[in-house]
């Protein structure tokens, strides 16, 4: 192990130069999705980090792993984040250890040649080494990328469900795509957590975006309405298409409680009406006047 350690020390600044050669030869035209001073930056980091570990590697230990409070591991997973965010792909993560472990041994084989005993036990250790810090690598990545798309679909959801403030009193939630369990979810806890902050006594719920209509989507609808109701706001239902309207009738889903109106021009109409509020035009009004 400490033949090794030194021959990294020794070859450093090479190693890293052939290393980002070999890392833009496997990127080609995406390699400029890391700046050039960054990637060396992270080059010189981890190859300094692994040659910290190098002692404790135990090439008899086929599940070795690096230390987990290691500089090595840190350093992974802030490169895991990075290239996750910057859209990097996995086999263009595991291409980066792949490289320097190739890099490395070649090396190792114009050091020491092919049928040196210690560059043979050294090429063996380096390829182990290697093979498991690939690993780690991609754990790394793969579970910054995991929390990422999390992160994401968290964010669409909330965008694709909002609640909209039209009056005072008055919410807007209009729906477009379609609507599963976990979207279901995140509309009844937005338009809840709207109405008790707003007082809303009336909210709009537009589904001229919905495209389709099934027992499950008519099921998480009247779920939301009758929390809304039970907090005191009554609920319109606009933009039922009218072969939305056929299957709803046809799958027995009884709308007795709520009102519906054909566009949403209609129910902001019947929405003032309930909130015994009005809307004229200035010329009405100044000619009154």
């Amino acid at each position: 192990m400490q033949i090794l350690e030194a021959f990294l020390q020794e070859h450093f600044t090479s190693l890293i130069t052939d290393w980002q050669t070999a890392i833009a030869d496997s990127w080609r035209e995406r390699q400029n999705l890391i700046a050039e001073d960054v990637l060396n930056q992270q080059c010189s980091r981890l190859l300094e980090e692994i040659i910290a570990v190098v002692p404790l590697f135990n090439t008899s230990d086929l599940s070795w792993e690096p230390p987990q409070d290691s500089g090595l591991i840190t350093m992974l997973q802030e490169v895991g984040n990075l290239w996750a965010h910057q859209g990097l792909r996995a086999t263009e993560t595991t291409g980066f250890i792949i490289a320097l472990k190739y890099t490395v041994s070649d090396r190792l084989e114009e050091s020491f040649g092919h049928d040196s005993n210690t560059g043979i036990d050294l090429k063996k250790t380096n390829d182990r080494l290697m093979d498991r810090l690939l690993i780690v690598c991609h754990e790394a990545f793969t579970r910054s990328r995991e929390k990422l798309i999390k992160q994401q679909s968290h964010a669409l959801l909330e965008l694709s469900s909002p609640v909209v403030k039209m009056w005072q009193r008055m919410l807007l939630v209009p729906l477009i795509g379609v609507i599963d369990t976990t979207r279901a979810r995140q509309i009844t806890e937005s338009l809840l957590s709207e109405i008790a902050k707003q007082e809303a006594l009336v909210t709009i719920i537009d589904l001229t975006g919905v495209p389709v209509f099934d027992t499950a989507v008519a099921g998480h609808l009247m779920k939301t309405i009758k929390a809304a109701q039970m907090l005191g706001c009554r609920v319109l239902m606009t933009g039922i298409s009218p072969e939305g309207a056929m299957v709803l009738t046809k799958l027995g889903i009884d709308f007795h409680d709520v009102i519906t109106r054909g566009n949403l021009h209609s129910g902001v109409c019947e929405g003032f009406r309930m909130l015994n509020l009005a809307v004229t035009s200035s010329e009405t009004a100044s000619h009154g006047a």
